[in-house]
């Protein structure tokens, strides 16, 4: 009996789902169909039936009864898929060719990943050959198929969508064969000269992923991932190559910023009061130094603003730095206290007992390891509980978050938990306020 006349009365006799799951789990398997037609005691996989009556005196009638009858109860039944095979050898065909004349051409996971390889070695071929001249691009191609960042990037992206994957590789190379970037870093800008699509590297997109996994891998990870915003981030990652979103949207605050070596920012100090600075401007900092050797970095505005205004009318060399992150950390909050730190400053963070403003302190200990936290101990937040107590409880998510705090923020974390309540540095302005006058006594 032919193959094709076994799978139509299989068919017809109610039984063709046994060809069904046979398909199916073939097409799970993890050896190519090859492999299996040449050795197949290497089928796996068991079919699990639920059968009425009918069905069940339809599959005795083609399987047998005796065998049937001698595997299981009245209702499941489990056939494995070699035995399956081994039935249809004994009516003149087998397992393959029964279901390709039934269901057509049909392939196993392993088969589908062979398919996969080769079209992405055939792309990867045509990548290598229109970048030929460019070492640097070449070397990044090759880790595109090894498990490298960029590599393990483009195959989940392949997998999903071949033709945006492949051109978002093709872009990156086309940006990596001119990085770092050199006369205009905006990134629009930036993407419109090398792709002709100023969009093409915008965050989200296929193209802006992959290009930040490829400046990791090519000019070093910027800091912070784990904690700090998407948005600033990318920013900071950005800048190891030399490009910016743009220099103008990300700002910082700063009070008495007199050792700038800017003259815009050194009018600012001289005139006294809050000013913000643009990503730009920061990045330009070329004569910066540290005479003012202490910079104190304030999460809140309001507490920032009355300072500044404070500390305007102090002798103009015995002003604080103050600086403002205003929450999360914008990237050009990031690239001054990068810069600060740089040069020698010492750095002060205070912020809000809450979850943000414990994650900010993490994120800027972690980057900057010789940061001090500012009125953040635990004595500083019962006082601040002790002024007043935050009607709102802790979320259910601040609470998680809190619960993973390690390091020397983890006795405040643990201190938060067990009054499930929030502070704020408004709470302990006061303290923060002597803590400057003080640090002025002591500079005279």
């Amino acid at each position: 009996m032919d193959a094709m006349v076994i799978a139509r009365r299989m068919r017809a006799a109610g039984i063709g789902f046994l060809l069904d799951q046979a398909q199916a789990l073939l097409e799970r398997s993890g050896r190519s169909l090859e492999e299996l037609r040449g050795n197949p005691a290497a089928l796996r996989g068991v079919i699990h039936l639920n059968l009425s009556v009918a069905e069940r005196k339809a599959l005795a009638d083609f399987w047998g009864h005796r065998r049937l009858a001698g595997k299981n109860g009245a209702k499941h039944t489990r056939i494995r898929l070699l035995d399956l095979h081994e039935r249809l050898r004994e009516y003149g065909a087998d397992l393959f060719s029964v279901l390709e004349v039934d269901v057509g051409s049909f392939h196993t996971r392993a088969d589908r990943e062979t398919v996969l390889v080769e079209a992405l070695t055939r792309e990867h071929q045509r990548l290598r050959m229109a970048f030929a001249g460019s070492a640097t691009v070449l070397s990044w191609l090759e880790g595109l198929l090894k498990d490298t960042p960029s590599g393990k990037w483009f195959r989940r992206a392949w997998n999903g969508d071949r033709e945006a994957a492949v051109t978002a590789a093709k872009n990156v190379a086309l940006a990596i064969s001119v990085l770092p970037a050199t006369g205009e870093s905006h990134l629009a800008m930036f993407a419109a000269r090398v792709t002709g699509d100023p969009h093409c590297f915008d965050q989200g997109t296929p193209a802006g992923q992959l290009l930040l996994t490829a400046i990791g891998e090519l000019f070093g990870c910027a800091p912070g991932r784990s904690h700090l915003p998407l948005s600033v981030w990318r920013g900071l990652q950005l800048g190891q190559a030399s490009l910016e979103v743009d220099g103008i949207s990300s700002d910082v605050a700063v009070a008495n910023f007199r050792d700038s070596g800017h003259p815009v920012i050194q009018s600012m100090a001289d005139q006294g009061g809050g000013w913000k600075i643009p990503l730009r401007e920061v990045r330009g900092l070329q004569r910066l130094q540290a005479h003012q050797r202490s910079a104190y970095v304030l999460e809140n505005p309001s507490v920032f603003q009355t300072f500044a205004d404070r500390t305007r009318h102090w002798p103009f060399d015995e002003r604080p730095l103050l600086v403002c992150t205003a929450g999360f950390l914008s990237a050009a909050g990031y690239q001054l206290m990068e810069r600060l730190a740089g040069v020698g400053y010492r750095l002060y963070y205070g912020g809000d007992f809450d979850s943000n403003g414990i994650s900010i302190a993490l994120a800027l200990k972690q980057r900057f390891p010789e940061l001090i936290l500012w009125r953040m101990s635990v004595e500083d937040y019962r006082t601040a509980l002790a002024l007043r107590t935050v009607a709102v409880n802790l979320s259910v998510k601040d609470v998680a978050r809190l619960g993973l705090v390690e390091g020397e923020l983890a006795e405040v974390a643990w201190a938060m938990l067990s009054t499930k309540k929030p502070a704020y540095q408004e709470q302990v302005a006061g303290q923060l306020w002597a803590d400057l006058e003080k640090q002025r006594r002591l500079s005279l």
